[in-house]
């Protein structure tokens, strides 16, 4: 890869971290004040709201998203920029019709039975949770193109920007008693915000005519969108949000409130992890790189070093979380959720395979073989069909437990399918230098947990975890030369020496 587009890398990645890490403080602090303020049953309600909200996206993405990641960049590197413009408008016709329709329907359902929207006060809302929904995926498809066309500043910004002005609104309304209701509208409102903005920059970019297009053309393209349409689609009943939704149905609100605080907190670290935020800046970089040279031994080496920085950055993170769980859940959040402390543990192990699947879906997108994702998608019934029949046996411990397994499922399904494709392989050494580094950690912060008393030594404690970590880091380095010569090269300096 030449120098420029490693600067670019970096760049990208930099820009990319440093509006996650604005955008995450002001989410982290949203959840802490949505936590304090809604009692557990109201956020067992408020979460079951967001994860329909998340179902619809799924439902009406028809894997638009995942066509628009793979595709624009390679016709940016044919200089095709006609046919960017009319897979953006067919995507977004296809989106906006399909979401229209449903709402009409669901809306005149409920109007025609009134019974059944008494019965199920969630049908009432669905036409405006299909709307919300709808504004969601706009944003992630503009996103996707402004990624391609690296604009990630921009995109940054803007959400950034998006993301406090949700925060200061909650704020102002939430001890005015807006409501599980009011907050989902305030979310809403900041999606329509970024749609607006991102499409004016999108369409400075595509401002140009049209040409006719070969519909032929577009058969590989619509068969890699509907297996990425149905991988979504299926890994929703894999995913955890489904779970707090049989355990509202089975163990009732206030248990889905507990399940829902620990795999919030769980879904907000896994969305701050490394491997997702760089990935829109890495796909769209790998894709014009392989569709140029076909060298799969870059791919190859670069899923080893996504890898190693993957768990160099994340496993400190789960080990500082399961040291100081109870602390964080007392002076952090609300001691009303101290009983999903076990619940929370057990969901760690879920995201060192959930940092494992990223890595496997990059290559999975890369080779266009979605079929892999679908069929390690079969995980989702057995885990259904066992919590159905143990969950008031086991509670939401077990819960945890059966859905941390079928993770473990879907990772052996997906290296063995994948490595009938392309030949990977794991970098075991640098995985146990980082094991252990995390280990000499955890053993150091376990025995000042007594002193941990209050927010300021939770800080400083933490603080104090991070440094003894990346001493460890340094002296027992878990990067190769070559890797650290290649991530220096992207800094511009000789800074990465762990």
């Amino acid at each position: 890869m030449s120098s420029d587009k490693l600067k670019f890398a970096f760049h990208s990645v930099a820009y990319n971290y440093m509006g996650k890490i604005l955008s995450t403080i002001s989410t982290f602090f949203t959840f802490i004040m949505i936590v304090r303020i809604l009692n557990i049953e109201d956020y067992g309600k408020y979460t079951l709201y967001i994860n329909t909200i998340f179902f619809a996206v799924i439902l009406f993405d028809f894997g638009a998203t995942e066509v628009v990641l793979r595709y624009i960049p390679e016709f940016l590197q044919k200089k095709e920029i006609y046919r960017i413009k009319d897979l953006s408008k067919k995507v977004v016709y296809v989106i906006s019709l399909a979401s229209l329709l449903s709402g009409l329907i669901i809306f005149s359902a409920s109007a025609l039975a009134p019974s059944l929207a008494t019965k199920f006060a969630i049908i009432k809302f669905l036409p405006y949770i299909i709307l919300f929904g709808w504004a969601k995926i706009l944003s992630f498809i503009f996103s996707n193109i402004l990624n391609a066309f690296f604009l990630q500043a921009y995109r940054i910004s803007v959400e950034t920007i998006a993301s406090f002005l949700r925060l200061i609104l909650i704020y102002l309304l939430i001890h005015k008693g807006i409501g599980v209701w009011g907050i989902i509208i305030i979310y809403a409102l900041m999606d329509f915000m970024i749609v607006g903005l991102f499409y004016l920059k999108v369409r400075s970019r595509l401002n140009i005519p049209c040409k006719l297009q070969d519909n032929k053309y577009y058969k590989k393209i619509f068969k890699f969108g509907m297996g990425e349409y149905f991988y979504k689609l299926f890994w929703f009943f894999t995913d955890n949000r489904f779970d707090i939704y049989l355990i509202s149905v089975i163990l009732g609100m206030k248990q889905a409130g507990y399940l829902a605080f620990a795999a919030g907190i769980v879904n907000l670290l896994v969305d701050w992890s490394p491997g997702l935020i760089i990935r829109p800046v890495i796909a769209p970089l790998f894709v014009r790189e392989y569709t140029g040279k076909r060298d799969s031994a870059q791919v190859k080496y670069l899923f080893q070093l996504h890898n190693k920085f993957l768990m160099f950055v994340s496993l400190p993170i789960f080990v500082l979380m399961a040291v100081f769980i109870d602390k964080l859940i007392m002076y952090i959040f609300d001691p009303k959720y101290l009983p999903s402390m076990q619940v929370f543990l057990i969901f760690i192990v879920s995201m060192c395979f959930l940092n494992i699947i990223i890595p496997l879906r990059n290559i999975i997108f890369l080779i266009e073989r979605p079929d892999i994702s679908n069929i390690s998608n079969i995980s989702a019934i057995p885990k259904i069909i066992l919590i159905y029949l143990f969950a008031k046996l086991s509670g939401i411990n077990g819960v945890a437990v059966i859905y941390t397994f079928s993770l473990l499922v879907t990772v052996m399904i997906n290296v063995i399918l994948i490595k009938k494709s392309i030949d990977i392989c794991y970098p075991w050494k640098a995985f146990s230098r980082i094991i252990f580094n995390c280990l000499i950690m955890g053993i150091i912060l376990f025995s000042l947990r007594s002193f941990v008393t209050n927010k300021l030594n939770l800080l400083l404690i933490t603080f104090l975890g991070v440094v003894v970590y990346l001493i460890m880091s340094y002296l027992n380095k878990a990067f190769e030369g070559a890797d650290r010569d290649l991530l220096n090269k992207m800094f511009g300096a000789k800074v990465w020496n762990f």
